[in-house]
């Protein structure tokens, strides 16, 4: 039986500030609805993860509407014609981040574009990459699809945990329920918590649990 999807896509993103979700949808939505609703104080304290894996990401929300949409990750299908004077200041840091990659690591020029090409700044590919294999319980070869799938929403609870709720009541015993695979202990303790953060974790648990 095939599974529903637990957000829109991989451009769904959340919006916390400490412990509450301030916005859930769309990165463009998200991001007009804090550009519109924040003062840039309050900006500076936003972080935003993407729904579906809990990484980290990064939007600069200097500037007009405009220039914060033309700064957001790149869409699939969009050309990447035109680009904002803001903008070009983030582009500017990434191609220095790249420049330090190819040193430090020694990458290849191939390698760098793949990373570029991902949306994200290369130095949080790397980590999520880096993440995602020390998270790994079995090889691949050796994992069927549904594993697979468990196992990924299992590593995206814990990073929202780990970035959200180490100062939450139970949050310890979240984590163990969710390595010994216990549903019921795990979604007792998260219901608890501040009802964004919780109603998040929930959908990740629909498929982080056998």
């Amino acid at each position: 039986m095939q599974r529903k999807a637990r957000y829109s896509g991989p451009y769904s993103v959340s919006a916390y500030n400490g412990h509450q979700r301030l916005a859930q949808g769309h990165i463009t939505e998200v991001a007009l609805q804090l550009k519109r609703t924040l003062s840039e104080a309050d900006l500076a304290t936003v972080l935003v993860f993407d729904d579906a894996t809990s990484d980290p990401i990064e939007l600069d929300m200097s500037g007009t509407e405009a220039a914060v949409l033309s700064r957001l990750p790149a869409l699939p299908g969009s050309t990447g014609d035109g680009e904002s004077q803001q903008g070009g200041n983030t582009h500017d840091s990434e191609d220095k981040v790249s420049q330090s990659l190819m040193a430090l690591l020694n990458l290849e020029p191939s390698q760098i574009a793949w990373l570029q090409g991902q949306g994200q700044p290369p130095g949080i590919v790397i980590k999520a990459l880096i993440a995602n294999a020390m998270e790994e319980r079995l090889p691949r070869q050796h994992r069927s699809p549904a594993e697979a799938e468990n196992q990924a929403a299992k590593a995206a609870a814990l990073r929202s945990i780990n970035a959200l709720a180490k100062a939450l009541p139970g949050c310890d015993e979240a984590i163990q329920a969710l390595h010994q695979n216990d549903a019921a202990r795990f979604r007792l303790i998260i219901s608890s918590w501040p009802r964004g953060l919780a109603l998040h974790l929930k959908k990740l648990s629909d498929d982080a649990f056998v």
